[in-house]
């Protein structure tokens, strides 16, 4: 399972000077992106425990539920064969447990937490892709030049737009 690691965010330090505008507006491009990556990371690293604990709770309902359909049956046949089979009784046992992991993984909002994490995930890298191809089409419309203060306040229009929408969908995910 490849890491997430966080990446140090500090914002940086910008002087809207014009010979340093290209670069002012790199650095801030490499902040938000690293705002983004933080956040899908945070997602990636605290699913794996949530998916973890909602497959293991899932696979021991689905247990205790098939081995309390099968216990009568069993305990049945078995009584045509040995004196003292198993008792039919112990069906009720395995589906408390089945029940019990169930109530669990849902008081807890493993599985549900686990989808959403997920979801989220994928909608941060998906604005993460998208922010990259908007700040490059803005970069394509200066022509090969450094950009004037119109062009860099219209780039920067966008990192505030995508730094929002972040901000926007972790907390959608939050609630």
């Amino acid at each position: 399972m490849k890491k997430n690691p966080v990446i140090p965010l500090s914002y940086p330090s910008i002087s809207w000077k014009a010979q340093t505008l290209e670069n002012d507006i790199r650095a801030l491009t490499d902040y938000a992106i690293a705002i983004g990556q933080n956040s899908k990371g945070y997602y990636t690293r605290n699913s794996a425990y949530k998916r973890a604990w909602a497959k293991a709770l899932r696979l021991i309902a689905i247990l205790a539920t098939a081995v309390a359909g099968l216990l009568p049956i069993i305990s049945q046949i078995a009584s045509k064969y040995y004196r003292n089979p198993l008792d039919p009784a112990w069906a009720t046992i395995a589906i408390s447990v089945g029940i019990t992991a169930i109530g669990l993984d849902r008081f807890f909002g493993f599985s549900s937490a686990w989808m959403r994490f997920v979801t989220t995930e994928i909608k941060i890298e998906g604005k993460i892709d998208q922010f990259r191809m908007n700040i490059e089409n803005e970069k394509f419309s200066w022509a090969g030049e450094p950009p004037s203060f119109d062009k860099a306040k219209t780039t920067l229009n966008i990192i505030a737009v995508f730094i929002n929408d972040l901000s926007d969908t972790v907390k959608d995910e939050t609630n």
